[in-house]
């Protein structure tokens, strides 16, 4: 625990020393005060779950990595940070400068998300940010590649905040619950998720191009649930019996009674999706006493 603890001051130094950069360039750039910066470097002050997650978006690395975890530091090169920080992340990043094709995904995926895929334009993704319409065609040559990559910041931001969440949360059964309650389409930046993933679910269905990239991205979901299920089973909280077949069982009720929230359900409302979800768990999964 204490590695675990100490390896985001580490390993954020060493992110700034790889790309020449200051303590008091990074804390300018997320907006932090220096002193609080300096005292959570050294590890007289903890980081906030926010925080962490502003200066993995800066330094172009995974939070996963930053705080301490196995996944590679630049494990989502294709995502970087969002257009408001686009300028800030071209002095930080160590890739290439001034990364238009992430810019411009990073402008695409909200409006797909709020008007639909066939509803947006090219020159809508390029009003928005800030480039010209042949700058988008020149880095997408057509919408189904802009919703891929939508794919993909989606399942970045969700990855980053079931870590920044679930770090400090050492219960296994409090631990799974919320990252249920993290991935009910509550607020507004869960909806727009939840209406990319529609919109891939309905494209795979057509397009076998998009069910390798639907694939790919849904197993991280369902691996960060089948892990948090093993490591309830290591502390004797829940059964023991096959984890990746309850990681599939907890996730396929997750989407469907969510499908029905985003769809407008009468029926169907957050407070019974949640006690579905909790009933499911505390009968199929708790170690009985």
């Amino acid at each position: 625990m204490q590695e675990a603890s100490a390896a985001p001051g580490r390993r954020i130094r060493s992110a700034l020393a790889e790309r020449s950069t200051s303590q008091l360039q990074l804390a300018s750039a997320i907006g932090l005060d220096p002193t609080k910066l300096s005292k959570s470097l050294s590890g007289r002050r903890r980081f906030e779950a926010m925080e962490l997650k502003r200066i993995a978006d800066c330094l172009g690395v995974s939070l996963d990595w930053l705080a301490g975890g196995d996944e590679p530091a630049l494990a989502m090169p294709e995502v970087t940070a969002p257009p408001e920080r686009a300028a800030l992340s071209d002095q930080l990043y160590s890739g290439p400068k001034g990364d238009t094709r992430q810019r411009i995904i990073e402008a695409a995926w909200p409006l797909i998300a709020e008007r639909g895929l066939h509803s947006v334009r090219v020159s809508d993704v390029a009003e928005r940010c800030g480039v010209s319409s042949a700058a988008v065609h020149y880095h997408f040559r057509n919408r189904q590649e802009m919703l891929e990559e939508s794919l993909r910041v989606s399942v970045r931001d969700a990855y980053d905040r079931q870590v920044a969440e679930l770090e400090s949360i050492s219960d296994p059964l409090e631990r799974l619950l919320h990252l249920l309650e993290l991935q009910m389409p509550l607020s507004e930046p869960m909806l727009r998720e939840w209406s990319i993933w529609l919109q891939v679910w309905s494209e795979a269905a057509l397009n076998p191009r998009m069910r390798d990239v639907h694939a790919a991205a849904y197993e991280r979901w369902q691996s960060t649930v089948r892990g948090v299920i093993e490591f309830g089973q290591q502390q004797g909280t829940f059964r023991r019996s096959d984890a990746a077949l309850l990681a599939l069982k907890v996730t396929a009720m997750v989407d469907g009674l969510g499908i029905q929230l985003v769809a407008g359900n009468a029926q169907h409302t957050a407070e019974g999706m949640r006690e579905v979800l909790r009933d499911f768990v505390q009968t199929e999964l708790v170690t009985p006493i």
